[in-house]
């Protein structure tokens, strides 16, 4: 996979939107055999083109000015960096681009709208992207019971593997409710805690006993889950509302008086909700804000 530190030694270096693209087109022209590294940004500003808001990057990493924009930037919902492979992609017959984000909140359906859209439309085959917790191909185990007859090899799901499974997913959740909050944890939490009851339910009467109430506290961790889901979506939602609100105050088309009492009870909605999840940095902003609209 083509290197675009050999273009760009630093992420200053990336004022160019054309110069980006051209590099770009030497890394996303064919499947890789290989990882690279990469980082996006969908709110950049480019010298040449001011329509183009989204910045791409696919390279080493590892000197003190890309360091310091990870570090600066991994709580930046326009942001988001990783792992990434390019490989085929069957169903359209062009190329995917897969993505595993390790820090950064840009991981929003709006961020790949709009890296599709500034990035990706512009290269030389059709090419998608898609957001994955891992590389490898997988594949799903045909569960092996009672009435199984195949003499085909299959993997057994075992009252071990299941009590074994819940207290993985028992550690998951308490790094959710107790950590700040990432909402890919939360959506790989509730994808592990779908898999491990789908294995329960192939149990017997009398192997489930022996594990407890874990149905009752899978309904519980399952219900916790969708909710703080549809939380976070709500925040996402208000802080739109608060941005273009934000706006017509800059271009002086509405007055302050007017939209005060409607931001304000936005804020504190917003800061109610950023306490549920954790979102400490979001929670303290909003604060601020609650002080200055006081």
């Amino acid at each position: 996979m083509y290197d675009m530190i050999k273009d760009f030694k630093k992420p200053s270096d990336l004022s160019s939107y054309k110069n980006m693209i051209v590099s770009l087109k030497k890394v996303i022209k064919e499947p890789s055999t290989e990882d690279g590294t990469f980082f996006y940004k969908t709110d950049h500003s480019f010298a040449d083109d001011k329509k183009k808001k989204t910045i791409l990057y696919v390279g080493a990493m590892t000197n003190k000015a890309f360091k310091d924009l990870i570090s600066k930037n991994k709580s930046d919902g326009n942001f988001a960096t990783g792992a990434c492979k390019v490989v085929a992609d069957e169903a359209t017959g062009g190329l995917l681009l897969l993505l595993r984000v390790d820090s950064g909140k840009g991981t929003k359906n709006t961020n790949l709208a709009l890296l599709q859209k500034d990035v990706l439309k512009s290269m030389t085959k059709k090419v998608a992207v898609k957001i994955v917790e891992s590389f490898e191909a997988t594949t799903t185990p045909i569960i092996k019971n009672k009435m199984a007859t195949s003499s085909e090899e299959t993997a057994e799901i075992t009252v071990e593997k299941v009590s074994t499974d819940l207290k993985k997913n028992i550690v998951l959740f308490k790094k959710i409710t107790t950590g700040e909050h990432n909402l890919l944890l939360v959506k790989k939490a509730m994808i592990a805690i779908k898999a491990w009851k789908k294995n329960y339910d192939t149990l017997s009467i009398d192997d489930k006993a022996t594990i407890g109430k874990a149905e009752e506290n899978y309904k519980k961790v399952s219900e916790r889950l969708t909710k703080i889901i549809a939380v976070d979506k709500k925040v996402e939602a208000d802080l739109g509302t608060v941005q273009k609100l934000h706006k017509q105050l800059i271009a002086k088309s509405s007055n302050f008086k007017a939209l005060k009492p409607t931001i304000k009870n936005i804020a504190t909605n917003m800061l109610k909700m950023a306490q549920y999840l954790n979102e400490k940095q979001l929670a303290a902003s909003l604060t601020e804000l609650q002080k200055e609209l006081s």
